[in-house]
């Protein structure tokens, strides 16, 4: 067992879980900034186009907690999901 030290190979194991852990954050980081962007999208335009799931439930969610009226809407060949706000025209209450 400790030959394992002398060659070397725990802090490899280590910094392989480090390395892990410090991906799975900034993954973490990207889907609250796509989820904050996707918000602030429709609550100053009044529509979110997006290619993440995730994003969709969270906006989704969002409008539901404040009773706010939606429509799923044709994204296009660029985007997977696509809400438009029913209580919004061209960004304007």
């Amino acid at each position: 067992m400790n030959d394992l030290y002398k060659i070397g190979r725990r802090p490899s194991i280590r910094r392989a879980k480090s390395l892990r852990m410090k991906q799975a954050a900034e993954r973490r980081a990207l889907h609250v900034r796509e989820t904050i962007r996707a918000l602030h999208s429709i609550e100053s335009k009044g529509f979110v186009f997006t290619n993440s799931l995730k994003v969709v439930g969270e906006v989704i969610g969002h409008l539901k907690a404040h009773g706010i009226p939606y429509e799923y809407i044709d994204g296009g060949n660029n985007w997977s999901y696509a809400i438009r706000r029913l209580d919004k025209v061209n960004g304007e209450v």
